[in-house]
């Protein structure tokens, strides 16, 4: 009820619409949260994974970012909520997703709200006809392009090109460990489980080693050799389990470091400002990992004949993979590890 009041209060109210993975709703929550700074009141309408998404904003420092649940029918039902309140406050809609906005109900819902006088803004990678205002993102990190949005709105400089999302302080363990978590979305995505033996053998000879992953990947990633390996080794834990975030927040947090691939968590642990090694496969700017101080970034971007792999998938004997992720071989993962331990 006070996040209610505090909305209620203030004159000027962004509208943004969470579509996609952990990744994607940090990027947006980072934005949110620079348009709190700035006397904005920021509504997220997520229309997936609402209640993990609500657990994340339980966990951040803010005091004024309203979450809705969007999925399904309620997205429509929050449309009108939105126009009726666009007679009362400046609303701004804020489409920093391109791909969001070619989905019909959203155009419906940004063409009705402008007739109700909200601003509405999309950001693409390329300008086009629309009937909108439009942000062309550059070549930046996604922390410069939220820092643009504010500005172009606001009219003022915002001079920060690092996240500003803070997650709130959870408590240190004194146990040493080195958390891997291997998975993708899919396993295309993932660091290959032969590979993954092969750098946690290695590792857990002078280290203790936690690999995390839910139920549903470890039904495509887990084989029965992994499952062997690890219940004779004595110093490598496999948790598999669905995880809070509060629980994920404090195993990356207290790790040594943290190994993983480009996914929602890679994000995660870059805001928490934990050193990361990540195996990746090629990203556009915004997203690569290899910009952030903290990270490590590990990726044959090109094939001996200098051919660029930005996204192309192989088939080998272990499953199909992203070529540019599949060639990092496991001691290039364990001297990344090493280094930062050391």
């Amino acid at each position: 009820m006070s996040r209610l009041r505090e909305f209620l209060n203030r004159k000027k109210v962004v509208v943004m619409i969470a579509y996609g993975g952990v990744g994607e709703f940090l990027f947006q929550l980072d934005l949110a949260k620079r348009f709190e700074d700035v006397g904005i009141t920021p509504i997220i309408l997520a229309k997936g994974k609402y209640r993990f998404f609500n657990d994340i904003l339980k966990e951040v420092e803010s005091e004024r970012i309203c979450l809705g649940n969007g999925q399904g029918w309620r997205y429509f039902a929050y449309m009108p909520l939105v126009w009726g309140l666009s007679i009362f406050r400046q609303v701004i809609i804020v489409n920093s997703f391109n791909s969001l906005y070619y989905r019909l109900p959203t155009r419906m819902f940004y063409g009705i709200s402008k007739l109700f006088t909200a601003r509405v803004i999309v950001c693409k990678h390329k300008e086009e006809n629309l009937p909108y205002e439009q942000i062309i993102y550059k070549d930046e990190m996604v922390w410069e392009r939220n820092s643009r949005i504010i500005e172009y709105i606001t009219g003022k400089h915002f001079d920060k090109t690092f996240p500003v999302l803070k997650f709130k302080s959870s408590a240190k363990g004194d146990e040493k460990y080195i958390h891997i978590h291997p998975v993708g979305s899919i396993l295309k995505k993932s660091y290959p489980v032969k590979k993954l033996i092969e750098v946690v053998n290695e590792l857990q000879k002078d280290n203790k080693v936690v690999i995390t992953l839910t139920p549903s990947e470890e039904k495509w990633y887990v084989t029965d050799e992994l499952r062997n390996f690890v219940e004779n080794s004595t110093n490598v834990e496999m948790v598999i389990k669905y995880f809070s975030i509060k629980e994920i927040v404090s195993l990356i947090s207290n790790a040594q470091v943290f190994c993983t691939v480009n996914t929602g968590l890679l994000w995660l642990s870059l805001m928490i400002g934990q050193k990361v090694v990540v195996c990746d496969y090629f990203t556009d700017y915004e997203w690569n990992p290899k910009y952030y101080n903290n990270v490590v970034r590990l990726s044959h971007d090109f094939d001996k004949e200098g051919n660029g792999l930005h996204h192309v998938e192989k088939e080998h004997e272990d499953g199909t993979y992203f070529e540019s992720m599949y060639l990092v071989t496991p001691n290039e993962v364990y001297e990344a590890i090493s280094k930062i331990i050391k």
